[in-house]
C-alpha cells in the first residue's frame, strides 16, 4: 500500500482455501447468500486506487483463478432466465461437482473463463461480465441423455443437438445484466450444430443406401436402393 499517491494506491494477493462460500456471501453480500454453496478456493492478484467505486471500478486490475466443489447454484437470475427459455425447471436448481475457472479484471470489465461440471449438466462460459453488471457471455450446456431426452420434447430443434451418446448441446448468448439477464440462442452456433448432424445423418442413411444397392444386385431385390434412398431423405428431414 503506497500512502504518498494520492487515491490510496495498493496492490495485493488473496489466497482461499476450502471455505464454506456461503458463509463468505452471507458477510459480503447477503442478498446471493442462498443462492450459490460449496467448497471455495482461489488465488487472486490485485491492485488499484482509491475507495470509492466509481473511480475503484475503472483502476481495479485483478488476475486470479477461483474453484468451487461439490456446490450448488440455484434461483438466480440467471439460472431463471435460462431455465425458462428452455422450458427445463431443473436448469433453475443444478447441483455440481465442480465450478472452476479464471478471471481479468481491468477497465471495469471482467474477461471470464469457467466450466461447471454436474451429474445432469456440463457447461462452460468465455466472455465478458462488465462491473456495472452488463453480460456478453456465449455459454455452451451439455445436457445428460435424461434431460436431453426433456429437451427434445421442449425444444423442437433439439433432436438436431442430440450426438451419439444421447447427449445434447446447446449454445446461447447471455447478455442484459447480471440481475436482468436476457438469454437468447447462439443462432450461427445452433445452425453449425444441426449442419453437422445432418451431414453425419446423410452420410450414415448414404452407407446404408449403397449397402442395400449393393445387396439388392447380389440377391435381386431390386426396390431396396429405393427404400434405402427414402430412408436417407428421412434421415435428413426428419419425416
Amino acid at each position: 500500500m503506497d500512502l504518498n499517491k494520492p487515491g490510496l494506491a495498493y496492490d495485493g494477493q488473496l489466497d482461499v482455501e476450502s471455505v464454506k462460500v456461503e458463509r463468505l456471501l452471507a458477510s459480503l453480500a447477503p442478498g446471493v447468500k442462498d443462492m450459490i454453496s460449496g467448497a471455495l478456493q482461489s488465488h487472486l492478484t490485485f491492485g488499484g486506487a482509491g475507495t470509492e467505486w466509481p473511480k475503484l471500478r475503472d483502476v481495479l486490475m485483478v488476475d486470479g483463478t477461483y474453484g468451487l466443489h461439490d456446490g450448488r447454484v440455484s434461483n438466480t437470475p440467471v439460472t431463471l432466465a435460462v431455465a425458462k427459455l428452455l422450458g427445463l425447471d431443473e436448469l433453475n436448481n443444478l447441483s455440481f461437482e465442480s465450478l472452476d475457472g479464471s478471471l481479468h479484471i481491468v477497465k471495469g470489465q471482467v474477461a471470464l473463463k469457467t466450466r461447471m461440471t454436474g451429474k445432469d449438466v456440463n457447461a462452460q462460459a468465455k466472455g465478458n461480465v462488465g462491473l456495472d453488471g452488463k453480460l456478453d457471455l456465449p455459454v455452451s450446456l451439455r445436457f445428460s441423455p435424461e434431460l436431453s431426452e426433456k429437451l427434445k420434447r421442449r425444444v423442437s430443434m433439439a433432436k438436431y443437438l442430440v450426438d451419439e451418446t444421447g447427449e445434447a448441446e446447446i449454445r446461447l448468448k447471455l447478455a442484459g445484466t447480471v440481475t436482468r439477464p436476457y438469454p437468447t440462442l447462439d443462432t450461427a452456433g445452433v445452425q453449425e450444430q444441426v449442419k453437422e448432424t445432418v451431414r453425419k445423418e446423410a452420410l450414415k442413411a448414404l452407407g446404408k443406401a449403397l449397402s442395400g444397392e449393393k445387396k439388392g444386385k447380389e440377391g435381386g431385390d431390386k426396390d431396396s436402393k429405393s427404400d434405402a434412398a427414402n430412408e436417407l431423405i428421412k434421415g435428413i428431414f426428419g419425416q
